[in-house]
């Protein structure tokens, strides 16, 4: 028995989009030469979880929902489903290897002062601890004393 026709797919609602959103989306589409839900359906989830819980809707007094998307994309094997969520995913993680850079430099940047601090410490101490100690250096949000916000 064949399958029924089904209607059309309505179209995606860019027009919800920030302007740079919904033309970053349309690109990666026609550059993928794949309808643009192919990108924008994973993109959505990734701006959901990029967003996570630091925004919410108001439904209803008292009830709230933050964005958190479940999706697919469901098109047959070869249809360039992962390639468009590779696409949907590289500004995220182009803003990831820019965090860990910043990380990374943060970190060595405090390892050499906890190094410094240290040699401070022991000449105070090989001074008689005369004075105040020296004071310890401060991790910086980079250097992992808080998470970086999207």
């Amino acid at each position: 028995m064949p399958l029924p026709t089904l209607p059309p797919v309505p179209e995606f609602p860019l027009h919800g989009f920030p302007e740079k959103v919904a033309d970053y989306w349309r690109a990666a589409a026609a550059a993928l030469a794949v309808p643009v839900e192919y990108v924008a359906v994973p993109g959505l989830a990734l701006l959901g979880a990029a967003v996570g819980r630091s925004r919410a809707a108001g439904v209803k007094p008292g009830y709230e929902e933050v964005p958190l998307f479940w999706v697919a994309v469901i098109a047959p094997p070869g249809s360039t489903k992962s390639a468009s969520l590779g696409s949907a995913r590289a500004p995220l993680a182009k803003a990831e290897r820019a965090w860990m850079e910043t990380h990374r430099k943060e970190v060595t940047r405090f390892d050499a002062e906890a190094d410094r601090h240290a040699g401070r410490v022991k000449d105070w101490k090989a001074g008689g601890c005369e004075g105040e100690p020296p004071t310890p250096p401060r991790r910086s949000a980079a250097a992992g004393q808080s998470s970086p916000t999207v």
